[in-house]
């Protein structure tokens, strides 16, 4: 199938509205960020995509980064949030790779020759431990080039709602020298921006600063369009982040 039949294919099914970044423009891949899915999505409705097969770990808010190799049993990829991660990279083509969010931080990944493809999971313990910077170090390791590398961040809860306690505080600053550079202080609050965050360790990987696309959304605010755990609170379905090499 091709990306013009698929996108289609893929909103039908999740019965949402999709996001594609346009720094991932003209490359044999798809990359997406949703909208709210439905309450209670049943994910097993993807596996009627015959010819793509579809990977979403079981997140942790750790810093595990999983290798999808050609060796993986092809069963596994009909069995949703089995293996334990939070970050997930391949070289295979037509397996989607994604997550799950409701105001942390997807993030999607490739470099300018789709070689790989790969998917982030920064909440707030995954941010201030450095997955990002952790898993881009991680592709460097194998030969890719920062300045080939492509980055697209998606949909989160943003500066303006995230307020934090001095637990996170506390992580931040024993990882992070000048952690008050993520930190804004107002009415006697603390608010902890999760998009620098993740944004300055791309360029702490040597990413460069165009090759980086953020989202302007804040789930929080706009929650009638994504799901957010802040203001639904446990009343809350997802919203998902996928990319995929189509060739």
């Amino acid at each position: 199938m091709s990306m013009k039949g698929l996108l289609p294919t893929l909103q039908t099914l999740l019965n949402t509205e999709l996001i594609l970044p346009p720094v991932f423009e003209n490359l044999p891949l798809i990359g997406a960020f949703s909208k709210k899915l439905p309450y209670s999505f049943n994910f097993e409705l993807l596996n009627s995509l015959n010819s793509f097969r579809f990977f979403f770990p079981k997140q942790l808010h750790s810093t595990k980064i999983i290798e999808l190799k050609e060796t993986v049993s092809y069963d596994l990829f009909l069995c949703f949030f089995k293996i334990e991660g939070d970050a997930i990279f391949t070289t295979q083509k037509h397996i989607f790779i994604g997550v799950r969010t409701a105001d942390c931080v997807p993030v999607l990944v490739t470099n300018k020759s789709a070689d790989f493809v790969g998917v982030v999971h920064g909440g707030w313990r995954g941010s201030v431990n450095k997955l990002l910077f952790k898993f881009l170090q991680k592709i460097i390791g194998f030969g890719y080039k920062p300045e080939d590398i492509l980055i697209a961040i998606g949909p989160h809860v943003k500066v303006c709602c995230y307020e934090v306690g001095e637990d996170v505080i506390e992580v931040l600053r024993k990882n992070f020298k000048k952690a008050e550079n993520f930190l804004i202080f107002k009415n006697k609050k603390i608010f902890l921006d999760l998009e620098k965050l993740n944004y300055y360790q791309a360029l702490k990987c040597s990413i460069p600063p165009d090759n980086i696309w953020v989202s302007k959304d804040c789930t929080c605010c706009l929650n009638n369009y994504y799901w957010s755990h802040r203001f639904h609170k446990e009343k809350r379905g997802f919203q998902i982040s996928f990319i995929g090499k189509l060739r």
